[in-house]
């Protein structure tokens, strides 16, 4: 657009119009810009756009505000995207229990009881999973042997009852049980025969967790 196609006639000596001045028009919509059925948003803005008469510093102010509108609009895009890949659905669940402070044991009765901090915190919360809830069979099952129950972005996992005093430690992310394990004895009747089984050895089992939770963000650990 060239400079006197914006600009009025010398011979007009009112200012140039506003943009409350313009020719009603659709409203700008903005939402889906980003996405892949914006025909109609554009179409939208152009009509918009050609029926304004503006100063090259009005043009510049409501393009910055375009911008700016579609950058806001694709950022939330991008964080939703991000925070449906930290929380997987199809491989969690969520855990309800009574916390271990309100417990009242019966001898009747079986309860496990799982930690929904890391391996490491001072002061974890602990709760209760009672033989008649309705997630005790899922909890029992995904507990291995000489181990405790962790709860992270709905996923159980194991952690040692009694570290090995020396690495290495395993990681594993699928196999019939998953969690950090002591050795090599220990873990490999969770991976020997369970088909795509991963695994890896670390040097610390603070850095398998990490390892551990990492790859539950992604979705990508399985109890076979």
């Amino acid at each position: 657009m060239t400079q006197s196609s914006i600009l009025p006639q010398a011979s007009t000596p009112s200012a140039p119009p506003q943009l409350s001045s313009a020719p009603s028009a659709p409203p700008l919509p903005v939402s889906g810009l980003t996405d892949g059925t914006s025909d109609n948003v554009i179409d939208a803005i152009s009509t918009f756009l050609g029926s304004l008469v503006l100063m090259p510093t009005q043009a510049k102010a409501l393009v910055k505000v375009i911008m700016a509108l579609v950058t806001e609009d694709a950022s939330s895009h991008v964080k939703t995207e991000l925070s449906s890949k930290a929380n997987p659905s199809s491989s969690g669940f969520k855990l309800t229990g009574i916390p271990a402070n309100e417990f009242v044991p019966d001898s009747n009765s079986l309860a496990i009881y799982v930690t929904l901090g890391s391996y490491n915190a001072k002061s974890p919360s602990v709760v209760m999973i009672e033989e008649s809830h309705e997630t005790f069979t899922k909890v029992a099952n995904a507990m291995a042997d000489e181990c405790f129950l962790y709860y992270y972005q709905g996923m159980l996992y194991n952690m040692p009852a009694v570290p090995s005093p020396s690495p290495p430690y395993y990681c594993v992310t699928r196999g019939c049980y998953v969690g950090v394990f002591n050795g090599w004895d220990n873990v490999a009747p969770k991976v020997q025969g369970i088909p795509c089984a991963i695994f890896s050895k670390v040097e610390l089992l603070e850095a398998g967790e990490e390892k551990l939770r990492k790859a539950i963000e992604q979705g990508k650990v399985t109890k076979v």
